[in-house]
């Protein structure tokens, strides 16, 4: 029998509890937020977590010596807890951001100028990158993203505090998916990462899809929490 020991339970709930406690005793009370963040976070694990479903076992597997036995549609219980602790916690600290950080817009037109310029090339990267299943995927997560950023008027890249929230965003995200990869408890195939024959792929121990695969999550999670947060200011 294989022992196991849980470190991506560990792991999650590392990142889960720490928020939840400053949420109760801090001056931000993110907590009760709760009919914002639960539908967002929600609105957005749902695909994510098909596509998961879809792709383990093709573009990654988790190791079971890390993980409980315990499976939800296929994919470990941590995983799906994945999905929704990660954007409790950075939401958390989005909260903070905009009560302690003024909010400054940059010039708009130089912002959708830049969005468009990353939408086209990561279009055509994407028409070259077709044989990497994973790379494939990520960028089209993330076209989606800027897709909707655009044509629903939001425009998140003239917005200062987007950029400081996906700053924390990626050093959260390097800190965990370092825990996560140099484990290893999710382990990738080589053939559906970006490889060269110098280089494997991976910054550190984690594939450089993992961080467009970041952004567009992240991403995603704060457009539909800055949605359904105007939803409840009209309502009052």
């Amino acid at each position: 029998m294989t022992l196991i020991f849980p470190y991506y339970l560990i792991i999650d709930l590392f990142v889960l509890l720490g928020p939840v406690f400053i949420s109760i005793v801090g001056p931000v009370k993110f907590l009760r937020k709760y009919k914002a963040f639960i539908p967002a976070i929600i609105t957005v694990a749902v695909p994510y977590i098909i596509w998961d479903m879809l792709v383990t076992g093709k573009d990654w597997y988790f190791n079971p010596k890390y993980v409980l036995p315990i499976r939800i549609i296929d994919l470990p219980l941590e995983e799906i807890m994945f999905f929704f602790v990660v954007p409790f916690a950075i939401l958390f600290v989005y909260e903070y951001v905009i009560t302690y950080i003024p909010v400054k817009k940059f010039k708009l037109k130089k912002a959708r100028i830049f969005e468009f310029i990353l939408l086209i090339i990561f279009l055509i990267i994407t028409v070259f990158a077709l044989k990497y299943q994973y790379l494939t995927l990520a960028l089209i997560s993330l076209i989606i993203y800027i897709l909707i950023d655009l044509f629903s008027g939001s425009y998140n890249f003239s917005d200062r505090n987007y950029w400081i929230y996906m700053g924390f965003g990626v050093i959260s995200f390097i800190i965990v998916n370092y825990l996560l990869t140099s484990i290893p408890v999710v382990e990738y195939y080589t053939k559906t990462i970006l490889t060269t024959s110098y280089w494997d792929g991976r910054i550190t121990t984690i594939p450089l899809e993992d961080f467009i695969y970041n952004f567009s999550l992240l991403s995603l999670y704060l457009f539909f929490y800055r949605k359904y947060s105007a939803f409840q200011k009209k309502d009052h």
